[in-house]
């Protein structure tokens, strides 16, 4: 059992799924069969234990929600992820994926469909999903997972599962959760960890509520990414109200229709708060 001839196999699918980005992917599911009936990914997780044994604090794998990434190439990654019970949403997942099951027990995979595009769509709240079949899974045949299908697995027990997977790297930049019970969409999440933690940040910045801190904010408001602008907009606001007032007049113009929705309401809610003073101080 050695590492390289994990890589070669992948370093195959990787080829693959750059010259055919469609189903490059899930045609290699004889590939990946061979990768987890010989077992090659023990080497590579092998080499991340040797990495723990040196550095302890790294260590936080079987918490419900974690993964491990255990090789990344250009187009996929090599990943072993533990699920326990349902989670509270269920979430859209934009990439192609197969899995299949490294541990003990059985687990249960929902699938679902929608009318529209999961990756295209312009994300709003109280779209529909709806359940279309149930496969209660025992062994280690692989979970085929394309695009914009809705694949939802959890636990059969409770008890976690454990399971490696190979995935394309997430295509579009959001993740939609659905409610479980109502199955509408609830609210969209970034699949970019870069600028979700410069939004986490912007967030802190805005708790500490120092006004040095605007000029530097207002850099983000004309960035690459939507998302990113309107946190800054947003930020800036509580450090600077006028400010942010004016950031917010100038984002109903933005080129996305969420940033312009978001502006266009909060500039209704102020409006509505100020008229709301008014009328008690009368």
């Amino acid at each position: 059992m050695t590492r390289q001839k994990l890589l070669d196999l992948l370093s195959s699918i990787d080829q693959e799924v750059r010259s055919q980005p469609d189903n490059g992917l899930i045609g290699s599911k004889e590939i990946f069969e061979e990768i987890v009936h010989r077992k090659l990914h023990l080497a590579s997780l092998n080499k991340q234990l040797e990495a723990f044994s040196r550095d302890i604090s790294s260590v936080d794998i079987f918490t419900s929600g974690k993964f491990l990434i255990l090789e990344t190439l250009d187009e996929i990654e090599l990943t072993l992820i533990r699920y326990s019970g349902k989670t509270e949403n269920i979430y859209s997942s934009p990439v192609d994926f197969m899995q299949s099951k490294m541990s003990h027990g059985s687990f249960v995979v929902d699938y679902y469909e929608c009318d529209f595009s999961i990756v295209d769509a312009l994300f709003s709240t109280g779209m529909s999903i709806r359940h279309s079949a149930t496969e209660l899974v025992s062994d280690a045949r692989p979970v085929l997972k394309s695009l914009n299908d809705i694949t939802d697995l959890h636990s059969f027990t409770n008890k976690p599962t454990v399971f490696l997977r190979l995935s394309q790297k997430p295509k579009g930049d959001f993740e939609w959760a659905f409610d479980r019970g109502s199955l509408k969409s609830k609210f969209h999440s970034t699949l970019r960890l870069a600028e979700s933690n410069l939004c986490g940040l912007f967030d802190l910045i805005a708790e500490i509520d120092d006004p040095r801190s605007k000029e530097i904010l207002g850099m983000f408001a004309e960035h690459d990414y939507h998302f990113v602008r309107w946190k800054a907009v947003q930020a800036i606001g509580r450090c600077d109200s006028k400010l942010g007032l004016e950031l917010a007049q100038l984002a109903t113009k933005d080129p996305h229709p969420h940033v312009r929705q978001a502006a266009v309401q909060t500039l209704e809610n102020i409006g509505a708060q100020l008229a709301s003073k008014s009328d008690a101080g009368a």
